[in-house]
């Protein structure tokens, strides 16, 4: 495990840890099983309270969430990993968003709270795996 908060120290060919923060059950069976497929692992929160605590291991490569949940939204989440990140002079966690809401500005909103992209849900197993790889570096 990495002494930086929320990158792990995998090495080419090992499988990425991915932590999932998303609270509806079909969702996250659907997402899992296609991190699956592109070789990762994962790790699933229900809520950001949960997924907050899990990022504080340290031991994630990257966090998928989504942005409207119960008890703390990805917004939320996102706004107090980058403030525990700043604080702690540590470096930025790939954050990426993934969302229903196709609004237009939602990227926007997602990009404005620190998030560092954005999917929409439903997500394609080819836009995951392009996401994936843009930021974690795998092929």
């Amino acid at each position: 495990m990495s002494s930086e908060i929320g990158m792990s120290d995998a090495q080419p060919g090992e499988k990425r840890l991915i932590l999932l923060v998303e609270d509806n059950l079909t969702n996250q069976e659907v997402v899992n099983y296609q991190l699956e497929v592109l070789g990762y692992e994962c790790e699933i929160a229900d809520d950001g309270v949960q997924g907050l605590e899990l990022w504080k291991s340290g031991c994630f490569d990257l966090m998928l969430t989504d942005c409207h949940m119960p008890k703390m939204d990805g917004y939320e989440m996102t706004v107090a990993i980058r403030a525990l990140e700043k604080e702690q002079n540590l470096k930025a966690s790939p954050i990426i968003a993934l969302t229903a809401n196709a609004l237009q500005g939602e990227a926007e909103r997602c990009h404005g709270v620190g998030m560092d992209d954005y999917l929409s849900k439903p997500v394609e197993l080819k836009n995951l795996k392009n996401m994936l790889k843009k930021w974690t570096g795998t092929k």
